[in-house]
């Protein structure tokens, strides 16, 4: 199934396993980079506007809002599903079977059975077939809003060689986005600082390196959205984006909007000479990797 990353009315195709054809980009020319926008309500590819996936060199984005006449005749004209959640039975049935979970697997050897039983718990992981972790989202809340599948290797990586991540539940159907781990700000009576992180990945991460933070994931470079970031209202925030342009970027720019609910926000930059997409869970690994040698020797 095919689904969203945000609530909204149009989303990037190649978010949804349904949408994953590329055309090339009218800016930059590159082959199989202009990836299209869809209609969350229609279901419809819209050729006309998309986004070059080249951020770093190209960076062209033509989102069907800044169309003034299809906004006019599009937009404003059908109002979206009613709101949707997911049933906690459906989660509950999923955190079970981690022999089989790459993921979970992996972790373990990083950080031993206990610790990664108790943040898969605290975070909700669950498992899908083919060895996939499934990342459920819950909102501030404390509803299933939907849930994201993600392949990985026994290396603990993502599988990149047969499917892409995919939310379960569509945005056509009703069902939303939010950060994930947003749960945990509901459950925090202390306050705890917050660390905000690109990849759900990089947020489990987080939480067994530094678990005096509350580590959140917002699901790329793009995903913190005007919506989502009303929950870090009063919170001491800390953005960690990935080691590219793409993510200081945009993660610089949402910052001032931050800032306005969350005056004592900051970026902190992972490794300011690395600009290849290194998250904090490849730091981190690296990390708990050369420790290991170390100690051997």
């Amino acid at each position: 199934m095919a689904s969203t990353d945000t609530p909204y009315r149009y989303f990037l195709g190649k978010y949804g396993s349904d949408y994953k054809k590329k055309f090339p980009c009218p800016s930059c020319g590159h082959k199989d980079s202009f990836v299209p926008y869809v209609d969350a309500h229609s279901g419809e590819l819209l050729r006309d506007f998309g986004r070059c996936d080249r951020q770093n060199s190209c960076g062209y984005n033509h989102h069907p809002s800044s169309d003034p006449e299809f906004k006019t005749k599009n937009i404003e004209a059908a109002p979206p599903p009613p709101r949707k959640f997911v049933e906690k039975d459906v989660m509950i049935s999923t955190m079970t079977h981690y022999g089989f979970n790459n993921l979970y697997n992996y972790l373990v050897e990083l950080f031993g059975e206990d610790k990664t039983d108790e943040v898969f718990e605290r975070y909700c992981v669950g498992s899908a077939k083919n060895n996939a972790a499934i990342y459920w989202y819950i909102n501030f809340g404390r509803k299933i809003v939907n849930g994201k599948i993600i392949r990985y290797n026994v290396d603990g990586h993502r599988d990149k060689s047969l499917s892409v991540p995919y939310y379960l539940y569509k945005a056509s159907e009703g069902y939303g986005q939010c950060f994930f781990g947003e749960h945990l700000l509901s459950l925090d009576e202390g306050k705890k600082p917050v660390a905000m992180v690109e990849s759900e990945k990089s947020a489990i991460f987080g939480a067994l390196m530094e678990p005096e933070y509350i580590w959140l994931g917002c699901g790329g470079a793009n995903g913190l959205t005007d919506e989502k970031i009303k929950v870090l209202k009063g919170r001491d925030v800390s953005l960690l984006p990935d080691c590219d342009n793409a993510g200081r970027e945009a993660f610089g720019k949402k910052l001032i909007e931050i800032q306005k609910i969350a005056p004592n926000s900051r970026i902190v930059d992972l490794d300011q000479s690395l600009d290849g997409g290194e998250d904090y869970a490849d730091l981190s690994e690296k990390r708990i990797l050369a420790n290991k040698i170390t100690k051997t020797e």
